[in-house]
This record gives structure tokens, C-alpha cells and sequence, in this order.
């Protein structure tokens, strides 16, 4: 027995490949293997630097708001032990400045 496609099931179907293929397009290439050295020997292993990432937190909050945010921001920062530093970053609306 043949069994027709309905336009809600193609559809459906697009949707889910779609979503597949944008979730593989997401994933991070592994790195490649550093080359060992001519002389044969095993490299020695050495600590990574660990790289900071800064991000900028923007508001237009002003006194006790901005006090609040920035003192979220300071607690974040000072417990954070993931290499990231959040800044805060006043941005003032161009009619009021």
C-alpha cells in the first residue's frame, strides 16, 4: 500500500533537518594535535595560559539601580573562576545627554 506525504508531514520533516544541520553548523572543531618534536622525545607538558574574556554589561540605569547592577557585576567577577570578566558599561540615551 502507498502512503502519500501530507504537506504538514514534509513540512515537519524540513523543520527537524533544518534544526539538525543548525545545531552541526554550532559545534567547535576539535583542535589538532600539536607535531612532537624532530628529536623524538615527548614534549614537556606545559601549563596553558588561560585566557580572560571581557564582556561589557550595557545599561542605562542611574543611581541606586547602577549601584545594584555594578554590585552584581563586582560579586560575579570576584567569584567567577571561568577566565570571563564582566564590565559595566553606562550608556546614556542622547536626549538626555
Amino acid at each position: 500500500m502507498e502512503q502519500k506525504l501530507s504537506r504538514r508531514q514534509f513540512l515537519q520533516g524540513t523543520g527537524i533537518a533544518a534544526g539538525a544541520l543548525l545545531m552541526a553548523a554550532c559545534t567547535v572543531p576539535a583542535a589538532p594535535a600539536p607535531a612532537p618534536p624532530a628529536g623524538g622525545a615527548a614534549p614537556a607538558a606545559q601549563p596553558a595560559a588561560k585566557e580572560v574574556k571581557t564582556l561589557e554589561a550595557w545599561s542605562r540605569m542611574t543611581d541606586v539601580a547602577q549601584q545594584s547592577i555594578k554590585g552584581i557585576i563586582d560579586n560575579y567577577n570576584a567569584k567567577n573562576t571561568k577566565g570571563v570578566k564582566v564590565e559595566f558599561v553606562l550608556r546614556v540615551h542622547r536626549a538626555l545627554a
